[in-house]
């Protein structure tokens, strides 16, 4: 009985998993092998559009006023942390696979210096690959929820799989050999990332 409930939720959290280690194994090629797929150069529009300064600076209200630039302009994407540069002025940017905007609020105010980049598939997929976070709307929200189903999917896949393995094998060393190899291979990584 136990066996087939293991069995099962092992089978669905493959089948979870699918469709995701497929996009993140073709998003990250073209990421890790940009070279062999070459890339344009992006197309950039820049305009200026009338704004009222706002007295509040950069601070707590910083995500309201990203968010009323962001409608005020008709950019998209996902924001990004604002910035102080070191004019005075303020950079709001927004990020979405394939696209980037960034919006310049002048310290002496009046108008707004948008500027917006529109990269090809290479960069749309790479952005897919490095999308994340729960802010931007719901369909950054949407995204962000499946990549943490996966993510459960994933560890739920390695712990039933490990247990299906140790109840069907008689021979169990090439199994602890295995964890053993990539236990001692992850916190050999990470000791090293941290010294």
């Amino acid at each position: 009985m136990i066996y087939r409930l293991v069995r099962q939720i092992h089978l669905i959290s493959a089948v979870v998993l699918a469709a995701f280690i497929l996009m993140y194994f073709v998003t990250g090629y073209v990421l890790v092998r940009s070279s062999w797929f070459g890339e344009g150069a992006p197309r950039v529009v820049r305009r200026l559009a009338p704004f009222e300064p706002s007295a509040e600076p950069i601070g707590d209200k910083a995500e309201d006023l990203g968010r009323r630039l962001q409608e005020l302009t008709g950019v998209r994407g996902q924001p990004l942390l604002p910035r102080k540069r070191d004019d005075g002025s303020s950079e709001f940017r927004f990020f979405r696979p394939g696209y980037e905007a960034s919006i310049v609020q002048k310290a002496a105010g009046g108008q707004l210096e948008v500027t917006e980049k529109h990269h090809g598939w290479q960069r749309t997929s790479i952005g897919l690959h490095r999308l994340h976070g729960y802010r931007g709307g719901w369909l950054y929200w949407i995204w962000a929820a499946l990549m943490d189903l996966s993510s459960l999917a994933m560890i739920v896949f390695a712990i039933t799989g490990v247990w299906l393995w140790f109840k069907l094998e008689r021979i169990k060393w090439p199994g602890l050999a295995i964890l053993a190899v990539g236990l001692a291979y992850t916190l050999t990584t990470i000791y090293y990332l941290l010294s």
